[in-house]
């Protein structure tokens, strides 16, 4: 019961927004959100915070996240437990002392922490503040570009990036994200100009040549995108993916426990249908369920009811040809006793129309 008011409220949100209950709602969903924790179900709690100023969620910070932590490593997910006992620490610096076991904190080593969990705002914050501390190297001055880049601070981005190249850096990566950023801030002709330095360095710079073809001549645009198609559409062992957890099987990756293989990928601007082979052991009275997410925003899941391998497929439009991050997470681990629920992938395939 609690969960269907819950859900109920989080799948009409914008239609309370829009009778003007955008006040009221935070009050409903906190204790519903609350109450739910006795349903083992934290991630709605987690939603329920998005209803909250910041300022509220900051003065709650601290007990709030530390108890989601506790939630989530209890569920056994570790990627969402680090989360959030980092997010605990931001609020109180001597605990994530304590947390990471450390007399000092290395603000780099930090942002990295916090970049590993998704936590780009912060992690620049740290490593902009390391930066202005103790001097920056070019990679530092790279990650951080980067991460403004992933922030959409794209001047930013670009001041980070251009100081890097002024101390020696000329990879295409840096060219890429150059020519990302100017793009977004409608500098077009120097965007040009750095996606061409990109190809130079590196003739096979996916997100250079989806740029290239974007804003170069006219006629040069269909080789581009020739030449694009060539390099996007692709194959993933799961044994090549980057695994938070499990192990291999004959064929494949099975995951035994909350957690996602991931990949970097390149997508081209058109709808794309991504195949994910996998298979399930039933347990608890019930099947594995999958989700798969680009750059960590889930774009659909579904119940893997199979013991053998099959293709489940889900169809998503790309915006903007470029890199992205591709996850096939499990999303509901069972063990007791002799059961044991686990979710097997074999590959993924990246198949345009």
């Amino acid at each position: 019961m609690l969960r269907s008011v819950f859900h109920w409220f989080v799948d009409n949100q914008q239609e309370m927004k829009a009778v003007r209950l955008k006040h009221v709602l935070p009050l409903v969903v906190l204790a519903v959100a609350i109450a739910t924790l006795i349903t083992y179900e934290p991630p709605l709690l987690r939603t329920g915070t998005s209803y909250f100023p910041v300022k509220l969620i900051d003065f709650l910070g601290f007990g709030w996240h530390h108890n989601l932590a506790f939630w989530y490593e209890a569920l056994g997910d570790s990627w969402e437990t680090r989360r959030e006992y980092l997010l605990s620490g931001w609020h109180r610096p001597n605990y994530l002392k304590e947390y990471l076991n450390t007399s000092s904190l290395d603000l780099r080593a930090l942002s990295l922490a916090f970049e590993d969990v998704g936590e780009y705002q912060r992690a620049a914050i740290l490593l902009q503040n390391s930066v202005s501390l103790e001097g920056g190297q070019p990679e530092d001055l790279r990650r951080l570009g980067r991460l403004f880049l992933k922030c959409e601070s794209y001047g930013t981005s670009v001041e980070a990036y251009e100081q890097a190249i002024r101390m020696g850096a000329s990879d295409a990566t840096t060219f890429e994200d150059l020519g990302r950023s100017c793009e977004k801030l409608g500098q077009l002709d120097k965007a040009l100009q750095y996606y061409r330095q990109a190809v130079n360095e590196n003739p096979s710079s996916f997100r250079a040549l989806a740029g290239y073809e974007r804003l170069g001549p006219e006629a040069k645009r269909q080789a581009f995108h020739i030449k694009l198609e060539k390099l996007a559409t692709r194959e993933i062992p799961a044994q090549a993916m980057l695994a938070e957890g499990g192990g291999p099987v004959a064929d494949g990756w099975s995951l035994w426990t909350i957690c996602a293989l991931r990949s970097d990928v390149n997508l081209l601007s058109a709808p794309v249908r991504i195949r994910v082979f996998a298979r399930g052991i039933f347990a608890g009275g019930d099947w594995p369920d999958l989700a798969v997410s680009i750059d960590r925003r889930e774009i659909g899941r579904t119940r893997v009811d199979s013991p053998t391998w099959q293709p489940y497929e889900f169809t998503f439009d790309i915006k903007q040809a470029d890199r992205y991050e591709l996850a096939v997470k499990f999303l509901n681990d069972f063990y007791r006793e002799e059961e044991d629920r686990n979710l097997d992938i074999q590959k993924v395939q990246l198949v345009y129309y």
